[in-house]
């Protein structure tokens, strides 16, 4: 599914009136009547009569506004408030007000309290900087009300682009987005707030306005083009050998999950390369992968490792480096030579990414790519700004990452961003699979497995990174399925991909 800010919004409204003849107000005319489409059906749904529209001053209350006249038209009891000056409506809207004044339609000021659909129409794309007191009180009357809210392209308090909210926002229980769809509805806080997303074109085919496609939500349709079926006579060298570099003394574990997990997700052959201290650990976790035990200091990878195992680049088509790695300084000693060093393909992940923070070179002139795999907090570390920074713009933490160190920026958390840093103009997808039940340790060494698997198989980095995403955020639906959100574990999503993968397959 495309995705555009608000700012490319605007621009399409205006070039659909200069390139295309489709008047704004045409496009609000249709905005109102899909509004309205949804507030019958949620009505007649819950067995409802009255529908009560709290518009703005801006466009989005012009929408709401013809949304009014519509219901009316199809019978409705239908009231409306403003909630703003209503000499502050301008252009396309103040047509939408002198319309319901011409029919008599007066505004109340009176919420409607468990007896009627709401329909928000405060705030839209436009809105910008602080809630106003008496915007941020009608919010949470909407909220306190008990009554369905249908909003109109976004709900009130939530940022287009960045699903933030910079005070309250309305809690919807649909939303008809209008023209195309934002990534503020898909990133938190707001994804939560949206209620069930209904896009609608407003009576326009946006492809016809041609625009550089650069963000997008990932869909199912997606991945089922990105995973495609073996051959009958195929074998285990077709598929890739995934050698997994990480684990030390008390986490050895993770190295292991990384393994499981590229196995489980179909890459060929799978090595798993720890200290030698832990290597009999390792290889009781799981039959399906080989172990090599490498050089150690003080319980984790030492420099000396990066010599030991070139043999086993020769073998290797992808390298997942750092899960369970430790945080010493051999060990960091050892990521900063082994990247430099390596030929091969790399998923960077945990305490690989936090040797090479701060050191974008090491990264941005490898000849093979490297994907990044940090969560919000390792972000931050290499970008060297707070944690805050990086939730409060995932898309733009996720593009600055990729574009800094030179490569595909995987940013896990609700809402996992995917930058792709190899091409011009940077593109990004949004993962929108996935729930809390994940955030558990080792989760995030499953998806580097996956990932560094898929590379394996053939696919380019950023596809690899965007489908692993989205099945790892799959099998992780599917184990609270199983187990409900608080029994989810690391090796319960890895249980799973194989099942999330099979929903694929066509």
């Amino acid at each position: 599914m495309e995705l555009v800010t608000s700012e490319e919004m605007r621009d399409l409204d205006r070039r659909a009136n200069d390139e295309l003849g489709m008047p704004g107000l045409l496009l609000m005319e249709n905005a109102g009547s899909a509004v309205a489409r949804v507030g019958i059906r949620l009505a007649t749904q819950m067995g409802r009569n009255r529908l009560h529209a709290v518009c703005g001053a801006g466009n989005n209350g012009g929408d709401g506004m013809a949304a009014v006249r519509h219901l009316l038209a199809a019978g409705f009891t239908v009231t409306y408030e403003l909630c703003g000056d209503p000499s502050r409506v301008r252009g396309d809207a103040a047509v939408q007000l002198r319309l319901l004044q011409a029919l008599g339609v007066t505004p109340t000021a009176e919420m409607p309290r468990g007896d009627a659909v709401l329909i928000d129409a405060i705030l839209g794309t436009g809105a910008a900087g602080p809630i106003r007191p008496n915007v941020g009180r009608t919010i949470d009357a909407i909220n306190d009300s008990r009554c369905p809210v249908v909003s109109v392209d976004l709900p009130s308090g939530v940022d287009a682009n960045t699903g933030a909210t910079a005070g309250p926002a309305v809690r919807a229980d649909e939303t008809v987005t209008l023209g195309l769809a934002k990534p503020g509805l898909f990133l938190h806080p707001g994804a939560a707030l949206v209620g069930r997303l209904i896009v609608d074109p407003i009576g326009l085919d946006w492809s016809a306005l041609s625009r550089s496609d650069t963000l997008r939500c990932y869909t199912t349709e997606h991945a089922q083009t990105h995973l495609t079926p073996r051959r009958s006579n195929a074998h285990k060298g077709d598929f890739g050998h995934v050698l997994v570099l990480g684990g030390s003394a008390g986490m050895s574990g993770a190295a292991a999950l990384t393994g499981r997990a590229a196995i489980g997700s179909g890459a060929g052959l799978v090595t798993v390369g720890v200290p030698l201290g832990v290597q009999s650990v390792v290889a009781g976790h799981d039959p399906d992968y080989m172990t090599v035990g490498l050089p150690e200091m003080d319980g984790c990878l030492s420099e000396a490792a990066a010599e030991a195992i070139r043999p086993w680049l020769e073998r290797a088509t992808v390298v997942c480096l750092g899960p369970g790695l430790g945080s010493g300084g051999s060990a960091h000693a050892f990521v900063r030579r082994f990247v430099a060093e390596c030929p091969l393909p790399i998923v960077l992940d945990a305490d690989g990414l936090n040797a090479i923070a701060g050191r974008p070179s090491l990264t941005r002139g490898r000849d093979a790519a490297t994907v990044f795999t940090p969560h919000p907090g390792e972000c931050g570390r290499m970008l060297g700004v707070d944690t805050a920074l990086i939730q409060a713009d995932r898309i733009g933490a996720a593009r600055r990452l990729a574009s800094e160190y030179g490569g595909v920026g995987l940013l896990k958390g609700a809402g996992t961003v995917v930058a792709n840093g190899l091409v011009e103009p940077e593109h990004a997808t949004i993962i929108t699979t996935g729930n809390p039940g994940m955030a558990t340790g080792g989760s995030g060494d499953v998806l580097t497995g996956v990932v560094g698997s898929l590379m394996a198989q053939g696919l380019a980095p950023y596809d690899a990174a965007c489908l692993g995403a989205h099945i790892h955020g799959r099998a992780g639906d599917l184990a609270r399925e199983a187990l409900g959100c608080h029994g989810v574990s690391a090796s319960a999503i890895c249980d799973r991909l194989p099942g999330a993968m099979k929903e694929l397959s066509r």
